[in-house]
Protein backbone atom coordinates (compact mmCIF):
# COMPACT_ATOMS: atom_id res chain seq x y z
CA UNK A 1 0.00 0.00 0.00
CA UNK A 2 1.48 3.35 -0.76
CA UNK A 3 0.67 6.23 0.89
CA UNK A 4 1.51 10.14 0.79
CA UNK A 5 2.92 11.10 4.62
CA UNK A 6 1.56 14.10 6.20
CA UNK A 7 3.89 16.31 7.94
CA UNK A 8 2.29 16.67 11.18
CA UNK A 9 2.27 12.54 11.71
CA UNK A 10 5.16 11.90 14.01
CA UNK A 11 4.97 8.12 12.89
CA UNK A 12 5.03 8.67 9.31
CA UNK A 13 7.61 11.08 9.70
CA UNK A 14 9.66 8.37 12.01
CA UNK A 15 9.09 5.42 9.36
CA UNK A 16 10.37 7.36 6.53
CA UNK A 17 13.68 8.29 8.36
CA UNK A 18 13.99 4.18 8.97
CA UNK A 19 13.68 3.57 5.25
CA UNK A 20 15.59 6.49 4.52
CA UNK A 21 18.70 5.09 7.23
CA UNK A 22 18.10 1.05 6.28
CA UNK A 23 17.16 1.59 2.19
CA UNK A 24 19.97 4.21 0.94
CA UNK A 25 23.22 2.12 -0.64
CA UNK A 26 26.06 2.75 -2.03
CA UNK A 27 27.66 6.38 -1.30
CA UNK A 28 24.22 7.97 -1.73
CA UNK A 29 23.66 9.87 1.90
CA UNK A 30 20.14 9.27 3.55
CA UNK A 31 18.23 12.44 5.34
CA UNK A 32 18.52 12.00 9.00
CA UNK A 33 16.62 15.19 10.36
CA UNK A 34 12.75 14.73 10.51
CA UNK A 35 12.54 18.35 10.06
CA UNK A 36 13.41 17.66 6.35
CA UNK A 37 11.04 15.18 6.00
CA UNK A 38 8.80 17.43 6.86
CA UNK A 39 9.21 19.98 4.93
CA UNK A 40 9.34 17.68 1.60
CA UNK A 41 5.73 16.24 2.26
CA UNK A 42 5.02 20.35 3.22
CA UNK A 43 6.38 21.60 0.05
CA UNK A 44 6.04 18.40 -2.11
CA UNK A 45 5.19 14.88 -1.74
CA UNK A 46 6.99 12.38 -0.06
CA UNK A 47 5.43 8.30 -0.42
CA UNK A 48 5.65 5.32 1.53
CA UNK A 49 5.28 1.75 0.28
CA UNK A 50 3.89 -0.36 3.75
CA UNK A 51 3.62 -4.24 3.39
CA UNK A 52 1.72 -5.20 6.14
CA UNK A 53 2.34 -2.22 8.55
CA UNK A 54 5.78 -2.15 7.69
CA UNK A 55 7.50 0.44 5.77
CA UNK A 56 9.87 -0.49 3.25
CA UNK A 57 10.15 1.76 0.19
CA UNK A 58 10.13 6.04 -0.08
CA UNK A 59 10.78 8.58 -2.59
CA UNK A 60 10.24 12.17 -2.40
CA UNK A 61 9.73 14.84 -4.41
CA UNK A 62 9.82 18.55 -4.62
CA UNK A 63 8.98 21.07 -6.87
CA UNK A 64 12.56 22.48 -8.03
CA UNK A 65 11.32 26.16 -7.26
CA UNK A 66 10.73 24.86 -3.49
CA UNK A 67 14.64 24.69 -3.22
CA UNK A 68 14.94 28.53 -2.77
CA UNK A 69 12.64 27.82 0.89
CA UNK A 70 15.79 25.23 2.63
CA UNK A 71 17.33 28.24 4.57
CA UNK A 72 15.60 26.25 7.56
CA UNK A 73 17.46 23.09 7.32
CA UNK A 74 20.21 21.71 8.77
CA UNK A 75 23.54 22.93 6.36
CA UNK A 76 24.51 19.43 5.57
CA UNK A 77 21.32 17.16 4.79
CA UNK A 78 21.74 15.99 1.70
CA UNK A 79 18.78 18.12 0.31
CA UNK A 80 20.56 21.63 2.03
CA UNK A 81 23.52 20.62 0.34
CA UNK A 82 21.33 20.16 -3.31
CA UNK A 83 19.48 23.63 -2.45
CA UNK A 84 22.88 25.68 -1.66
CA UNK A 85 24.28 24.38 -5.36
CA UNK A 86 21.09 24.52 -7.16
CA UNK A 87 21.86 27.75 -9.84
CA UNK A 88 25.21 25.18 -10.83
CA UNK A 89 22.84 22.20 -10.78
CA UNK A 90 19.73 23.01 -12.75
CA UNK A 91 20.27 26.10 -14.15
CA UNK A 92 17.66 27.02 -16.50
CA UNK A 93 15.40 24.34 -15.15
CA UNK A 94 15.13 26.78 -11.53
CA UNK A 95 11.88 28.56 -13.70
CA UNK A 96 8.99 26.93 -14.42
CA UNK A 97 7.28 23.76 -12.96
CA UNK A 98 10.20 21.17 -13.18
CA UNK A 99 10.33 18.49 -9.81
CA UNK A 100 13.39 17.44 -8.31
CA UNK A 101 13.14 13.34 -7.47
CA UNK A 102 15.54 13.49 -4.18
CA UNK A 103 15.60 9.88 -3.59
CA UNK A 104 13.88 6.61 -3.89
CA UNK A 105 15.06 3.49 -1.74
CA UNK A 106 13.63 0.10 -0.48
CA UNK A 107 14.85 -1.67 2.17
CA UNK A 108 17.76 -4.61 1.59
CA UNK A 109 15.52 -7.63 1.99
CA UNK A 110 12.28 -6.04 0.23
CA UNK A 111 14.37 -5.25 -2.90
CA UNK A 112 13.54 -6.33 -6.19
CA UNK A 113 9.87 -7.26 -5.87
CA UNK A 114 8.41 -3.92 -7.66
CA UNK A 115 7.75 -1.65 -4.70
CA UNK A 116 10.72 0.99 -5.86
CA UNK A 117 9.16 0.88 -9.51
CA UNK A 118 5.45 1.36 -8.05
CA UNK A 119 6.69 4.05 -6.66
CA UNK A 120 8.40 5.97 -9.81
CA UNK A 121 5.07 5.33 -11.52
CA UNK A 122 3.11 7.00 -8.26
CA UNK A 123 5.30 10.13 -9.01
CA UNK A 124 4.52 10.43 -12.76
CA UNK A 125 0.82 9.95 -11.62
CA UNK A 126 1.08 12.68 -9.20
CA UNK A 127 3.11 15.34 -11.81
CA UNK A 128 1.84 14.23 -15.43
CA UNK A 129 3.12 17.43 -16.77
CA UNK A 130 5.69 17.83 -14.89
CA UNK A 131 9.64 17.64 -16.08
CA UNK A 132 11.76 15.57 -13.56
CA UNK A 133 15.18 15.42 -12.66
CA UNK A 134 17.07 13.57 -10.02
CA UNK A 135 20.96 12.23 -10.18
CA UNK A 136 22.19 8.72 -10.03
CA UNK A 137 25.46 7.81 -8.82
CA UNK A 138 27.96 7.44 -11.27
CA UNK A 139 31.27 6.92 -9.44
CA UNK A 140 33.69 8.34 -6.74
CA UNK A 141 37.25 9.55 -6.68
CA UNK A 142 39.47 7.18 -5.09
CA UNK A 143 43.07 8.43 -4.50
CA UNK A 144 42.85 10.47 -7.09
CA UNK A 145 41.41 8.63 -9.73
CA UNK A 146 37.73 7.80 -10.63
CA UNK A 147 36.44 4.53 -10.22
CA UNK A 148 33.20 4.03 -11.94
CA UNK A 149 30.57 2.85 -9.10
CA UNK A 150 26.99 2.67 -11.38
CA UNK A 151 23.82 2.15 -9.90
CA UNK A 152 23.07 -0.31 -12.70
CA UNK A 153 19.67 -1.10 -11.08
CA UNK A 154 18.57 2.66 -10.36
CA UNK A 155 19.56 3.04 -14.26
CA UNK A 156 17.54 0.37 -15.21
CA UNK A 157 14.40 1.53 -13.27
CA UNK A 158 14.83 4.76 -13.95
CA UNK A 159 15.15 4.44 -17.84
CA UNK A 160 12.08 1.59 -17.05
CA UNK A 161 9.87 4.43 -16.82
CA UNK A 162 11.18 7.63 -19.12
CA UNK A 163 14.15 8.93 -17.76
CA UNK A 164 17.02 9.56 -19.56
CA UNK A 165 20.59 10.06 -18.67
CA UNK A 166 22.63 13.23 -19.23
CA UNK A 167 26.57 14.19 -18.40
CA UNK A 168 28.09 13.61 -15.00
CA UNK A 169 27.89 16.59 -12.68
CA UNK A 170 31.20 18.34 -11.79
CA UNK A 171 32.51 18.98 -9.37
CA UNK A 172 30.38 16.65 -7.43
CA UNK A 173 26.88 17.07 -5.18
CA UNK A 174 27.84 16.39 -2.17
CA UNK A 175 31.51 15.94 -0.88
CA UNK A 176 33.96 15.70 -3.50
CA UNK A 177 34.10 12.24 -3.69
CA UNK A 178 30.68 10.99 -5.00
CA UNK A 179 29.90 12.05 -8.84
CA UNK A 180 26.77 11.53 -10.01
CA UNK A 181 24.96 11.79 -13.64
CA UNK A 182 21.86 13.85 -13.79
CA UNK A 183 18.78 11.88 -15.26
CA UNK A 184 15.68 13.34 -16.93
CA UNK A 185 12.39 12.71 -17.75
CA UNK A 186 10.19 14.43 -19.74
CA UNK A 187 6.19 14.56 -19.64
Amino acid sequence: MIIQIQPGSRQQVLDALGVERDGFSGDDPPETNPDVIRFLAEKGKVFLYYVKKTPVAIIELLPIVALSCCEKIERDSPLAIVAANRERLFGELLTGNVIYHHGVATVPEFRRRGFARQLLNKMIQAFPRAPIVCFIEAGIMKEGMFVKTENTPSFRLHEAVGFKTGGIVSPPVYDNKVFYYICRRLP
